[in-house]
């Protein structure tokens, strides 16, 4: 009798629960093949299944995944905005701010780079991970990178790092 329903069209309509739990379904899909796209490195449909998981129901771990994608996809321009989201749910959690940190040095957005990581450093002065960035952003590593003429010094000719031994009878 149900099949004929179904088939004919003369199905009852779906209830409030019914839909929630549709929505919550396609969601776990959305996610699920998200996941699995990104381990198989198909980031573009990794970043639209995200992307769509998102719009269905707003979640730090598949947000947290779609950064990670759009990062690997060099796209900073798109990652900071969903860093900076993370960033205000959880403002106490110093690996997001380091990473928006970077992100803000790769799109090249020096000011805010620095901003981030002074106030890391303020808020966890025992860690040394603000301080590296920082030191990073302050040597210019996040710039042009030009070696010095020191740091042209430790490379031979074929690009490989010379042993300390090879200074000590130099100098």
């Amino acid at each position: 009798m149900g099949f004929f329903k179904n088939l004919f069209g003369t199905s009852e309509p779906k209830t409030e629960a019914d839909q929630k739990n549709d929505t919550e379904k396609m969601f776990n899909i959305f996610h699920d093949d998200g996941v699995r796209a990104k381990n198989m490195g198909e980031l573009k449909f990794a970043e639209q299944c995200f992307t769509k998981a998102l719009e269905i129901r707003d979640d730090a771990p598949t947000r947290s995944y779609l950064v990670e994608v759009l990062i690997l996809l060099q796209q900073y321009d798109e990652a900071v905005p969903q860093l900076q989201h993370l960033l205000d749910a959880a403002p106490d959690n110093l690996e997001v701010a380091l990473l928006l940190a970077s992100t803000y040095g790769r799109t090249k957005n020096y000011e805010e780079e620095q901003a981030l990581t002074d106030k890391s450093k303020s808020s966890t002065p025992m860690s040394l991970a603000p301080s590296i960035l920082r030191a990073k952003l302050h040597m210019g590593w996040d710039k042009t990178f030009r070696p010095s003429l020191s740091s042209r010094r430790l490379f031979n000719r074929k690009n490989t790092i010379l042993p300390l031994s090879y200074f000590a009878r130099r100098f």
